[in-house]
């Protein structure tokens, strides 16, 4: 299960190499096809992929919260709700405090996986 992975960083990390700029997929994607796709990219990124994803990690922190407390699906959905306008909140009020939050919510998923390391 690390192979592909392993492969697709190192992919990843040649073309970072070799395209020294921000914006990741989308530098990599102009530089090979042009700008229409990376035009269509951009769109699609907009519309489809971040919001799902965003959607997608939101419902899986309720669910999280919702083992660990008893909840209805209705409040399972606004805290997920809530959870997307609170983080949007904080990026949109300033990029350091996006940051921070960034990093301390890093830390305590490592400690987390520090606990239940110690635990096995």
């Amino acid at each position: 299960m690390g192979v592909r992975p392993l492969t697709g960083a190192l992919c990843y990390g040649h073309l970072a190499s070799r395209f020294p700029s921000a914006g990741g997929g989308y530098i990599y994607l102009r530089e090979a096809y042009g700008p229409r796709i990376v035009f269509l990219y951009g769109w699609m990124s907009l519309l489809v992929m971040d919001p799902g994803a965003t959607a997608a990690l939101a419902i899986g922190l309720a669910a999280y919260v919702g083992d660990i407390m008893p909840l209805s699906s209705f409040a399972m959905k606004v805290g997920a709700i809530g959870t997307i306008l609170g983080v949007a909140s904080i990026n949109v009020r300033e990029t350091a405090l996006g940051a921070g939050f960034v990093q301390c919510v890093t830390w305590l998923k490592f400690s987390l996986l520090v606990k239940a390391f110690e635990c096995l």
